[in-house]
């Protein structure tokens, strides 16, 4: 439809404003296929989506928000991954997701000595200490908020709130 218009490198913005029942606007798992998509430097998708785990891995924006019936913790998982590996660059991430997200599977093959929890880890915003998480590696630091169906990700050197 619109991926015509789209450039490689943009930053791609969709609202449901206007829109009278924005829960059955979606945007399909097709369309998360076009490299234009992937290559994205900033996605704010803020109607429900139908990308998929292994796709949302291949997108490269390090600004993202998006949600989807069909994400779980393993993607949350790879996205970590992939940071601590050095081949992605997170600012910040936001996952919203309507199946829950164990925690033990959104950290499953960290090295535990990397992961920082509670009060070290918050953010200081007041939020339940218990929710957040700090990964740790050689080339910077992760805050995980990770609540039961939502997570955000982000570089607490970059991304303000």
């Amino acid at each position: 439809m619109f991926l015509r218009f789209l450039r490689p490198k943009c930053r791609l913005v969709i609202y449901s404003s206007g829109i009278s029942e924005p829960q059955k606007m979606f945007l399909q798992t097709p369309f998360f296929d076009s490299d234009v998509v992937r290559s994205a430097r900033d996605m704010y998708i803020h109607v429900e989506t139908r990308i998929t785990d292994s796709q949302i891995t291949k997108l490269q924006a390090p600004v993202l928000r998006i949600q989807s019936p069909y994400l779980s913790a393993w993607c949350i998982n790879k996205l970590i991954l992939q940071w601590l590996d050095g081949k992605r660059k997170i600012t910040f991430v936001q996952v919203r997701a309507t199946r829950d997200l164990p925690r033990n599977e959104v950290f499953h093959g960290i090295e535990p000595a990397a992961l920082i929890t509670g009060t070290e880890a918050s953010d200081g915003r007041g939020y339940n200490p218990s929710l957040y998480t700090l990964v740790r590696s050689d080339h910077g630091d992760l805050v995980v908020y990770l609540d039961t169906d939502y997570c955000n990700i982000s570089d607490p050197f970059q991304y303000s709130h």
